[in-house]
């Protein structure tokens, strides 16, 4: 039998070195986890403002167009959202 499994929940469960192992340094793991996430904020952030830069370059060169495409996009919506406000027929 396996020392390192809990015979209890079938080996589903480490115990003894497995679960030291596992809880040995939770502030290690909680670092590693918000390493993570700030570096998934900074790609974020980098491709917004590269998204943005772009918008930006666009409606400069292009200002007709991008007038033209607000309205259309706007027009848009503004259809979406008359077509959930409007009351439904209780017939």
């Amino acid at each position: 039998m396996n020392p390192d499994v809990s015979s209890v929940d079938n080996g589903s469960t480490p115990s003894g070195q497995a679960a030291r192992s596992i809880h040995a340094d939770p502030g290690k793991r909680v670092r590693r986890g918000v390493d993570s996430v700030r570096a998934r904020a900074r790609r974020l952030t980098a491709g917004a403002r590269r998204a943005s830069a772009g918008a930006s370059k666009y409606a400069r060169n292009e200002p007709m167009k991008a007038l033209f495409i607000a309205f259309a996009v706007g027009a848009a919506l503004s259809a979406v959202v008359s077509l959930v406000k409007r009351p439904r027929d209780s017939a």
